[in-house]
């Protein structure tokens, strides 16, 4: 895998990887009944950056572990339930 600003390469199957990963999370929170607004504020960020998040898992682009585990934490559940 290359290394683009930190970021993972953009295979197709890392893409296919970071997109399920954002159905995952998407489940998660329905299943919650967290929307975005609600995770923006446990994640102490804006709304516009939990879109912002979102919208690069559904493009492939991917995003990092350290954040991954802080959504996890928010919605009270393993980060391997990511996977």
């Amino acid at each position: 895998m290359s290394s683009k600003r930190g970021r993972i390469s953009n295979s197709y199957e890392d893409k296919l990887l970071f997109s399920s990963i954002g159905a995952k999370i998407r489940l998660i929170k329905k299943e919650k009944k967290i929307n975005n607004n609600e995770l923006s504020k446990k994640l102490n960020i804006t709304k516009q950056a939990v879109s912002t998040f979102f919208s690069r898992l559904d493009r492939g682009d991917g995003v990092e572990i350290p954040t991954l585990a802080r959504i996890a934490k928010a919605l009270e559940v393993d980060l391997k339930d990511f996977f």
